[in-house]
Protein backbone atom coordinates (compact mmCIF):
# COMPACT_ATOMS: atom_id res chain seq x y z
CA UNK A 1 0.00 0.00 0.00
CA UNK A 2 2.83 2.53 0.95
CA UNK A 3 4.30 1.86 -2.49
CA UNK A 4 1.01 2.79 -4.40
CA UNK A 5 0.54 6.22 -2.06
CA UNK A 6 4.29 7.05 -2.99
CA UNK A 7 3.84 6.53 -6.61
CA UNK A 8 0.50 8.59 -6.81
CA UNK A 9 2.73 11.06 -4.92
CA UNK A 10 5.50 11.42 -7.34
CA UNK A 11 3.40 10.95 -10.14
CA UNK A 12 0.35 14.01 -9.01
CA UNK A 13 2.94 16.91 -10.34
CA UNK A 14 3.33 14.87 -13.18
CA UNK A 15 -0.56 14.92 -14.04
CA UNK A 16 -0.83 18.08 -12.51
CA UNK A 17 1.36 19.41 -14.91
CA UNK A 18 -0.25 17.48 -18.13
CA UNK A 19 -3.29 18.52 -16.95
CA UNK A 20 -3.43 21.95 -16.24
CA UNK A 21 -1.16 22.62 -19.90
CA UNK A 22 -4.07 20.46 -21.56
CA UNK A 23 -6.71 22.90 -20.26
CA UNK A 24 -4.89 26.01 -21.12
CA UNK A 25 -4.31 24.57 -24.72
CA UNK A 26 -7.72 23.12 -24.99
CA UNK A 27 -6.28 19.67 -25.70
CA UNK A 28 -7.71 17.56 -22.72
CA UNK A 29 -9.32 14.88 -25.17
CA UNK A 30 -5.80 15.23 -26.99
CA UNK A 31 -3.23 14.71 -24.29
CA UNK A 32 -5.36 11.98 -22.60
CA UNK A 33 -4.92 10.17 -25.57
CA UNK A 34 -1.14 10.88 -25.72
CA UNK A 35 -0.83 9.66 -22.09
CA UNK A 36 -2.90 6.79 -22.41
CA UNK A 37 -0.91 5.57 -25.82
CA UNK A 38 2.25 6.37 -24.19
CA UNK A 39 1.09 4.44 -20.27
CA UNK A 40 0.14 1.34 -22.43
CA UNK A 41 3.68 1.10 -24.08
CA UNK A 42 4.94 1.88 -20.67
CA UNK A 43 3.13 -1.08 -19.83
CA UNK A 44 4.49 -3.30 -22.20
CA UNK A 45 6.81 -6.04 -20.81
CA UNK A 46 9.40 -5.40 -22.74
CA UNK A 47 9.78 -1.84 -22.37
CA UNK A 48 9.60 -2.54 -18.85
CA UNK A 49 13.15 -4.21 -18.40
CA UNK A 50 14.01 -0.75 -20.67
CA UNK A 51 12.47 1.26 -18.18
CA UNK A 52 14.27 -0.21 -14.86
CA UNK A 53 17.33 -0.78 -16.88
CA UNK A 54 20.85 1.18 -17.34
CA UNK A 55 19.88 3.26 -20.26
CA UNK A 56 21.05 6.48 -20.04
CA UNK A 57 17.65 8.99 -20.35
CA UNK A 58 18.47 10.44 -23.41
CA UNK A 59 18.57 6.88 -24.83
CA UNK A 60 15.25 5.66 -23.53
CA UNK A 61 13.50 9.09 -24.31
CA UNK A 62 14.27 8.57 -27.86
CA UNK A 63 13.39 4.61 -27.69
CA UNK A 64 10.14 5.51 -25.92
CA UNK A 65 9.45 8.41 -28.93
CA UNK A 66 10.49 6.35 -31.59
CA UNK A 67 7.56 4.42 -30.33
CA UNK A 68 5.03 6.62 -29.82
CA UNK A 69 5.68 7.19 -33.40
CA UNK A 70 3.53 10.44 -35.03
CA UNK A 71 0.81 10.15 -32.38
CA UNK A 72 2.43 12.74 -29.76
CA UNK A 73 2.70 16.09 -29.99
CA UNK A 74 5.87 18.23 -29.52
CA UNK A 75 4.78 19.75 -26.23
CA UNK A 76 4.05 15.83 -25.01
CA UNK A 77 7.22 14.92 -26.18
CA UNK A 78 8.93 17.47 -23.97
CA UNK A 79 6.57 16.39 -20.84
CA UNK A 80 8.14 12.67 -21.94
CA UNK A 81 11.82 14.09 -22.28
CA UNK A 82 11.31 15.43 -18.21
CA UNK A 83 10.18 12.05 -17.07
CA UNK A 84 12.65 10.22 -19.04
CA UNK A 85 15.40 12.90 -17.39
CA UNK A 86 13.71 11.94 -13.74
CA UNK A 87 13.49 8.24 -14.63
CA UNK A 88 9.63 8.45 -14.12
CA UNK A 89 8.57 7.05 -17.49
CA UNK A 90 7.23 3.57 -15.70
CA UNK A 91 4.80 6.47 -13.71
CA UNK A 92 2.98 6.93 -16.70
CA UNK A 93 -0.17 4.59 -15.95
CA UNK A 94 -0.63 6.25 -12.71
CA UNK A 95 0.00 9.56 -14.38
CA UNK A 96 -2.93 9.22 -16.81
CA UNK A 97 -5.09 7.60 -13.80
CA UNK A 98 -4.74 10.93 -11.48
CA UNK A 99 -4.97 12.73 -14.70
CA UNK A 100 -8.64 11.25 -15.78
CA UNK A 101 -9.53 12.15 -12.13
CA UNK A 102 -8.54 15.62 -12.39
CA UNK A 103 -10.22 15.62 -15.29
CA UNK A 104 -13.64 14.78 -13.95
CA UNK A 105 -12.89 16.90 -11.36
CA UNK A 106 -12.64 19.91 -13.46
CA UNK A 107 -15.74 18.45 -15.46
CA UNK A 108 -17.47 18.14 -11.89
CA UNK A 109 -18.91 14.58 -13.61
CA UNK A 110 -19.26 12.03 -10.92
CA UNK A 111 -19.11 7.78 -11.42
CA UNK A 112 -21.65 5.76 -9.74
CA UNK A 113 -22.04 2.28 -9.11
CA UNK A 114 -26.11 1.78 -8.51
CA UNK A 115 -26.90 -1.97 -7.63
CA UNK A 116 -30.21 -3.42 -7.07
CA UNK A 117 -31.45 -6.99 -7.39
CA UNK A 118 -33.82 -6.24 -10.39
CA UNK A 119 -33.25 -3.97 -13.32
CA UNK A 120 -34.62 0.03 -13.04
CA UNK A 121 -36.55 1.26 -15.73
CA UNK A 122 -35.30 4.52 -17.86
CA UNK A 123 -37.87 6.65 -15.28
CA UNK A 124 -36.38 4.86 -12.28
CA UNK A 125 -32.57 5.59 -12.73
CA UNK A 126 -33.73 9.62 -14.40
CA UNK A 127 -35.74 10.14 -10.65
CA UNK A 128 -32.62 9.30 -8.49
CA UNK A 129 -29.73 10.62 -11.47
CA UNK A 130 -31.36 14.10 -10.97
CA UNK A 131 -31.78 13.46 -6.71
CA UNK A 132 -28.24 12.82 -6.36
CA UNK A 133 -26.78 15.77 -8.82
CA UNK A 134 -29.10 17.54 -7.18
CA UNK A 135 -27.28 16.97 -4.00
CA UNK A 136 -23.53 16.31 -5.05
CA UNK A 137 -23.97 19.75 -7.46
CA UNK A 138 -22.12 17.76 -10.12
CA UNK A 139 -23.21 15.57 -13.20
CA UNK A 140 -23.42 11.97 -12.59
CA UNK A 141 -22.96 9.22 -14.54
CA UNK A 142 -24.33 6.10 -13.35
CA UNK A 143 -23.40 2.77 -13.68
CA UNK A 144 -26.08 0.04 -13.21
CA UNK A 145 -25.17 -3.47 -11.89
CA UNK A 146 -27.76 -6.17 -10.62
CA UNK A 147 -27.16 -8.43 -7.79
CA UNK A 148 -30.35 -10.77 -6.86
CA UNK A 149 -28.50 -11.45 -3.42
CA UNK A 150 -29.42 -7.79 -2.03
CA UNK A 151 -32.81 -9.17 -1.91
CA UNK A 152 -34.23 -5.98 -2.65
CA UNK A 153 -33.85 -2.06 -2.39
CA UNK A 154 -30.43 -0.30 -3.78
CA UNK A 155 -26.84 0.28 -2.72
CA UNK A 156 -25.23 2.94 -4.27
CA UNK A 157 -21.29 3.39 -4.51
CA UNK A 158 -19.21 6.76 -5.23
CA UNK A 159 -15.85 5.78 -4.74
CA UNK A 160 -15.02 4.63 -1.13
CA UNK A 161 -18.42 6.34 0.09
CA UNK A 162 -21.22 3.80 -0.01
CA UNK A 163 -24.97 4.07 0.59
CA UNK A 164 -26.81 0.48 1.72
CA UNK A 165 -29.91 0.62 1.77
CA UNK A 166 -31.32 -3.30 0.56
CA UNK A 167 -33.23 -5.59 2.20
CA UNK A 168 -30.66 -8.29 3.10
CA UNK A 169 -28.53 -5.24 5.05
CA UNK A 170 -31.22 -4.35 6.65
CA UNK A 171 -32.38 -8.22 7.61
CA UNK A 172 -28.53 -8.12 9.03
CA UNK A 173 -28.26 -4.88 10.87
CA UNK A 174 -32.03 -6.50 12.85
CA UNK A 175 -30.45 -10.31 13.51
CA UNK A 176 -27.26 -8.06 14.73
CA UNK A 177 -29.82 -6.29 17.10
CA UNK A 178 -31.26 -9.20 18.38
CA UNK A 179 -28.36 -11.03 19.05
CA UNK A 180 -27.03 -8.33 21.32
Amino acid sequence: MKQITECQTIARPYAIAAFEFATIQDKINKWQHMLALSAEISRNTNITELLYGVLAPKILYKIFISLCGNNIEKEFKNFIRIMAENNRIQLLPVVLKIFKQLRLEYQQITYLEVITATPMNYEQLTVIKKILEERLVRKVKINLRINKFILAGIIIRMGNTVIDGSLRSRLRRLEEFLHS
